[in-house]
């Protein structure tokens, strides 16, 4: 369970009419259609603001959540007194054309006051968003796909990065495919690269498997494309087992670190032997036969194949999740995995069996505050 600050709102990209409408199903079609508040989004707010508000037009969309706030009941823009969000638009492949290129447009110019004024450069109006972002010079005639990793690079994690890769070569036409290869290499293998993988030729391979992965679920393959060859001869003891195995063997253990298992003390070797057990015993990762759906879900993760929500977010089951709502949320956390803490203070098994992780120590804090105050005052261990 965790929190973030400042709070990230993401901020919706349509075309003119395209917007998504929410309703349900039992909803009146007529009045859905004919409710204004499903003409307003926070897109043509903003529009509109700019339109009205001097002070709107010194911000870029992706900025306007540090001077105003978005009412989400009525559907307005106010300004901002006090607190601090950030804004982040919704990602656009480059395939999706016009969309694509009113979001980078969307990013450069500021004061916008409709969907046309975007299009306007000077005393001419282009007839596409297209026409307009490259006669502003944000975009150069061949490397809209360039442009589209180089943004990515700056918030997206590398497997993301990789599917984008996948996905500009699927859809696109990125005309100089091994250019955006070396210009994007470091950035799709930065993972691999932390996992202690040096060799070159290993990174390659690594990134090239999974964008293989991503080509053949659409049908094409990499020999389609100019990219670097996938040498299989030097990893094809480890080209047949499963991801999770492949990657964990991929890193590389120092022979020193090696050697200091021999200056472990009595009881840490007896610690360490029993840990090295558990490990051999569970390395192909089993989990109970009735939970074979989570089993997945965490392999999918872990190969990062798991589709995400936008900027590289997961949808969790509802089934495995404790909803934050309040501080009370906490305390259903620590009930669910400890059940009942009156009684068990001299039980260590029942505490060795569960544990809360935190990102951060001050979480740890808190959570150790409230498990404390429910033991008695004065446990004797």
């Amino acid at each position: 369970m965790s929190r973030i600050y400042p709070s990230v709102l993401h901020l919706q990209v349509h075309l003119p009419y395209q917007q998504t409408v929410s309703f349900s199903r039992d909803a009146n079609l007529e009045n859905v259609i004919n409710n204004d508040k499903n003409e307003r989004t926070m897109l043509t707010e903003y529009f509109k603001m700019n339109e009205t508000d001097v002070d709107a037009r010194n911000y870029l969309y992706r900025e306007f959540l540090h001077y105003y706030i978005w009412n989400k009941t009525n559907k307005k823009w106010t300004k901002r007194h006090h607190g601090n969000m950030i804004g982040r638009m919704y990602m656009v492949n480059p395939n999706e054309g016009e969309k694509y290129y009113l979001r980078l447009l969307l990013n450069y110019v500021k004061g916008a006051t409709s969907f046309t004024n975007l299009k306007n450069v000077g005393n001419y109006v282009c007839t596409t968003f297209r026409e307009s972002a490259l006669m502003c010079g944000i975009i150069e005639v061949e490397n809209p796909y360039h442009n589209a990793m180089r943004e990515a690079a700056f918030f997206k994690m590398p497997h993301a990065l990789r599917q984008l890769f996948a996905i500009i070569l699927v859809f696109g036409e990125p005309g100089n495919v091994r250019t955006l290869w070396n210009d994007n290499f470091i950035a799709m293998s930065k993972d691999f690269a932390k996992k202690g993988i040096t060799s070159e030729q290993l990174l390659i391979n690594s990134v090239l498997l999974q964008i293989k992965i991503i080509l053949e679920q659409h049908h094409r393959k990499l020999s389609e494309y100019d990219l670097p060859r996938l040498d299989l001869s030097v990893n094809q003891i480890q080209e047949n087992l499963p991801k999770l195995l492949t990657e964990e063997l991929n890193i590389l253990v120092n022979d020193d670190d090696l050697r200091k298992i021999e200056l472990l003390n009595e009881n840490q070797r007896k610690i360490f032997d029993e840990i090295m057990d558990h490990v051999e015993k569970n390395q192909n990762m089993r989990v109970r036969d009735n939970q074979d759906d989570f089993r997945n879900f965490l392999l999918r993760i872990r190969n990062g194949t798991e589709p995400v929500i936008e900027d590289d977010m997961i949808r969790i089951s509802d089934s495995i999740v404790i909803p934050w709502k309040n501080e009370e949320s906490l305390q259903s956390l620590i009930n669910y995995v400890y059940l009942v803490l009156p009684g068990q203070e001299l039980n260590t098994s029942y505490f060795a069996d569960r544990a809360i992780l935190t990102t951060k120590n001050d979480y740890v804090d808190q959570v150790n505050h409230i498990i404390l105050n429910q033991m008695p005052a004065d446990p004797k261990f």
